[in-house]
């Protein structure tokens, strides 16, 4: 499963102070240092074929992958677009 990098800290320059990136301990990864004041509100599932729906996102605005909060994703059932369409006339270019 992909890792949400929840328990990612900052990595700060011993000389400056300044933030330089985030690592998380739990997965090993270095993440850039505008992962860890990001919502991750932003984001796009990219799961792949074979893989479980909902385990990858991409966050659009610091642009780490991982498993964001999939509660956040749109779906049929929390957005205002039909379900079901009714269908009045056909055009004539299609006969």
């Amino acid at each position: 499963m992909t890792c949400d990098h929840s328990a990612a800290v900052p990595v700060e320059s011993i000389v400056t102070g300044e933030v330089l990136a985030a690592l998380c301990p739990a997965c090993d990864t270095q993440l850039p240092a505008e992962f860890l004041g990001c919502p991750h509100e932003n984001t796009i599932e990219i799961t792949s074929l074979g893989e479980v729906p909902g385990t990858r996102h991409v966050c659009i605005d610091c642009g780490t992958t991982g498993r964001y909060r999939p509660q956040l994703m749109p779906t049929i059932a929390n957005t205002n677009i039909p379900t079901t369409v009714e269908i009045t006339s056909w055009p004539g270019a299609m006969f």
